[in-house]
């Protein structure tokens, strides 16, 4: 399987501490991963595109999962293996509530009993401020709506209010800038520019 590492919502240093690393697929999330995705693999040519976004996701979800129990097993004592779990944890709960207009740092900081300060101190390994990393995540969930046929009657301001989007136009500007094409454009084109912008 190959996607993007953004995607998978677990920090790159947490991905190092699991580089060349064996995981079982007969015990723990593992032993839900593997059958998933051995059976996708022999099913991913039947799907229908609209399906396929919905499996895409699941996919990167059960991975995540995988990797995260995997990051908690290992070294929990650790300096560096809490900040990592925190930042899973921080993860999670941003994934949770994107939708929330009100999701910022404050809020994410208010919710693990941590400082401000302290989250992006976190954060800074991976070079991306908390505030990008929700907008990113916002504009990927955009995104996927936008090609999605169960959102195609909405407008795109629509799509991007679903997100916490509140402003059409400054989810505008953000998603042009992101992905070099308006999001209606975008949708128009129902995906086939995400080759060129890749």
């Amino acid at each position: 399987m190959m996607f993007p590492r953004e995607l998978l919502r677990v920090p790159p240093t947490g991905i190092a501490e699991l580089t060349a690393r064996r995981i079982s697929g007969r015990q723990g999330i593992g032993a839900l991963v593997a059958p998933f995705v051995k059976d996708l693999g022999e099913r991913v040519f039947d799907t229908a595109p609209a399906v396929a976004v919905h499996l895409n996701d699941a996919v990167l979800d059960v991975l995540a999962a995988a990797f995260a129990e995997q990051l908690q097993i290992t070294d929990s004592l650790s300096l560096e293996s809490r900040h990592t779990a925190l930042r899973v944890r921080v993860g999670s709960f941003i994934e949770d509530h994107l939708s929330d207009p009100g999701l910022d740092t404050a809020m994410v900081a208010a919710a693990h009993h941590i400082s401000v300060r302290h989250l992006q101190k976190i954060f800074e390994a991976d070079g991306t401020p908390v505030g990008g990393w929700i907008r990113e995540r916002r504009l990927e969930q955009c995104r996927r709506d936008l090609l999605d046929p169960r959102h195609c009657h909405l407008p795109v301001a629509a799509v991007g209010a679903r997100w916490g989007f509140s402003d059409p136009a400054h989810f505008s500007r953000l998603f042009k800038t992101r992905f070099g094409v308006t999001a209606g454009r975008y949708r128009s084109a129902g995906g086939a520019l995400d080759q060129a912008l890749d």
